[in-house]
C-alpha cells in the first residue's frame, strides 16, 4: 500500500450492490516525487511525480465516455464496479452479464486515476473490459486488506503487489492489445495504505 498521485477530474465509478463509490488518481512506478501538493477537486492532496516518461498526473476516478471503443473491427467497452462477494464465479457471472452497450463505458486512454478501499474487503474494485462483438471479457478485481493487497484477474491471480509495485495483466482481443495496470503507490505525502492506482491502456 502506498501512494503517489496524479491529478485529474474526479468522476465516481459504478457501484454494484448498491453501494455509493467515490474514486480517486496516470503512471508507472514513480520516481522523485515533487515535494509539492496541489489540492484535488473533492479537498484531497495530489501530487505530481516524475516518471520514466514524462510527467504525469493521476485523476481521482476513471471518466466515463459515451461511445465503445474500436478494436480492429470489433467493438470494446470499459466498466468499473464496486464488489461485495469474494467468489470468482460470481465474479465471472458479473463479468458474463455486463449489457452490450456503448454508454457508460470507462475511457481507454491510458492514464493512471486512484480509488480508495476500505481494509476490510467490504468492497472490492472490479475494473473490467467486454468485447461486445465477440462477447469475450478480462478483469482484474482488487482486494484490500490490512496486511497486503490481493490482485486477481480472470486468469489467475492473487499478485500482492508491495509499496511502489505494479502489476500488469494484458489480453489480446480482435488483434489489440487491452492492459490494466494496478500500481500499490508508497505511503507518502498524500497517499494512504489504503489508495490504489490503477490504468487502462494498449
Amino acid at each position: 500500500m502506498l501512494r503517489h498521485r496524479l491529478g485529474f477530474v474526479l468522476l465516481p465509478a459504478f457501484c454494484l450492490a448498491m453501494v455509493s463509490c467515490t474514486s480517486r488518481p496516470p503512471s508507472s512506478i514513480a520516481e522523485n516525487p515533487l515535494p509539492a501538493a496541489s489540492m484535488a477537486s473533492d479537498g484531497r492532496q495530489v501530487q505530481q511525480i516524475f516518471f520514466k516518461t514524462p510527467r504525469v498526473t493521476i485523476r481521482a476516478g476513471i471518466p466515463t465516455s459515451g461511445r465503445c471503443y474500436t478494436l480492429t473491427t470489433e467493438r470494446v467497452v470499459f466498466r468499473v464496479y464496486w464488489l461485495t462477494t469474494d467468489n470468482r464465479s460470481d465474479w465471472d457471472a458479473m463479468a458474463d452479464a455486463v449489457l452490450d452497450t456503448c454508454s457508460g463505458t470507462r475511457v481507454w486512454d491510458g492514464y493512471y486515476s486512484w480509488f480508495t478501499l476500505p481494509d476490510n474487503q467490504t468492497r472490492n474494485l472490479m475494473i473490467m473490459w467486454r468485447n461486445i462483438d465477440r462477447k469475450e471479457y478480462g478483469y482484474v478485481v482488487i482486494k484490500n486488506t490490512p496486511a497486503l493487497w490481493l490482485v486477481y484477474s480472470n486468469s489467475g491471480g492473487p499478485w500482492t503487489p508491495q509499496n511502489g509495485e505494479e502489476v500488469t495483466r494484458s489480453w489480446t482481443s480482435d488483434g489489440k492489445k487491452i492492459v490494466i495496470r494496478v500500481q500499490n503507490p508508497k505511503n507518502e505525502g498524500a497517499w494512504t495504505a489504503n489508495d490504489i492506482i490503477v490504468s487502462l491502456g494498449h
